[in-house]
């Protein structure tokens, strides 16, 4: 890999990056018949147009050559806005194109890989709103809300066939769309003391708008191993250097047929990890522990195959300081 950035900025209002990126895979592997390689050169250029503190507006566009064969151009445009009557309110927009070429593993594993997979090509588009409120400098809280939408033509997915191999196939037209809801909150009760909360939910929709056959029966019906509704919350309390944090994820229940007959419960996640360091002058010794599955949940994400039940990680971070 090879890559070359340029930063520049225009009087105080503009700002410029350029980034010309060269990518080489080579791979030999027992899931392959025999050895595949990939040429991947990129060209990424974006601007920034900030004339004040309530507004900011970027444009990017990316030129990719996969093999010698050119992609469509890739363009982007976003905004972000800040009302002056309410000094914290942003208002955010963005409108992107996306192209993604199937990967080696898609296209050449075996069993299962597919040489004919098409790219995936897609429109996104996205607008939110987003509160800061600070009550003091010790006490910060943030909320976000986001509607986004895409449209994805020939959405690459791994399916199960007949034979119960896992291949990647193209659907048509997926419907891509919902909402997000995140909150961060920052609390500091004395140099010693902090405490950090936060979540999201996520409500997506995420359907086969259309397909090859008429009597498709995935039609309009939610695509599999992808829930509609989840859900994550964060604990974080620091004092003085040691740190314990506490994780907790929800998600819906997933599909696990194209018809949306059949699938899997929703499940709930607990993990807890604790940290902390102890310095040397220069050197730095960061102890951590976790405990995943902290409630020894019983769940699948993929049906035949259960996540593991409570477990637990011990590791050991050396650093050293040559300054």
């Amino acid at each position: 890999k090879v890559q070359a950035l340029h930063e520049t900025k225009y009087k105080k209002h503009f700002a410029f990056i350029t980034n010309l990126f060269y990518d080489y895979d080579q791979i030999t592997s027992a899931g392959f018949s025999s050895q595949k390689s990939q040429q991947r050169i990129s060209f990424y250029a974006s601007a920034q147009y900030k004339p004040n503190k309530n507004i900011e507006i970027n444009t990017s566009l990316r030129e990719e050559s996969i093999d010698s064969k050119l992609i469509p151009t890739i363009p982007s445009l976003s905004a972000l806005i800040r009302p002056t009557p309410v000094k914290n309110l942003y208002i955010k927009g963005n409108i992107a194109q996306n192209y993604n070429t199937p990967t080696l593993n898609q296209k050449y594993w075996k069993p299962g890989g597919n040489i004919d997979l098409k790219p995936e090509q897609s429109q996104m588009y996205e607008a939110g709103i987003v509160l800061k409120t600070q009550k003091h400098k010790k006490r910060n809280i943030e909320t976000e809300i986001t509607y986004f939408e895409s449209i994805i033509s020939n959405w690459i997915i791994w399916l199960p066939s007949t034979n119960a191999i896992w291949t990647p196939q193209n659907i048509k037209t997926v419907s891509n769309k919902g909402m997000e809801f995140t909150f961060k909150s920052t609390i500091e009760y004395s140099e010693k003391v902090k405490i950090k909360t936060g979540g999201n939910y996520n409500y997506i929709s995420s359907v086969n708008a259309k397909t090859t056959h008429s009597n498709d029966n995935s039609l309009g019906k939610q695509l599999i191993f992808t829930p509609n509704h989840s859900f994550n919350f964060f604990f974080n309390l620091q004092v003085a250097q040691a740190n314990i944090a506490y994780n907790y994820t929800y998600a819906g229940k997933r599909y696990i047929t194209s018809d949306n007959n059949e699938y899997l419960p929703f499940n709930t996640i607990s993990n807890l990890t604790f940290g902390y360091p102890i310095s040397f002058k220069r050197m730095c010794l960061n102890i951590r522990g976790e405990i995943n599955n902290l409630l020894n949940e019983q769940y699948q994400n993929i049906p035949w195959h259960p996540m593991p039940g409570r477990n637990y990680g011990l590791s050991l971070t050396y650093t050293f300081n040559y300054e």
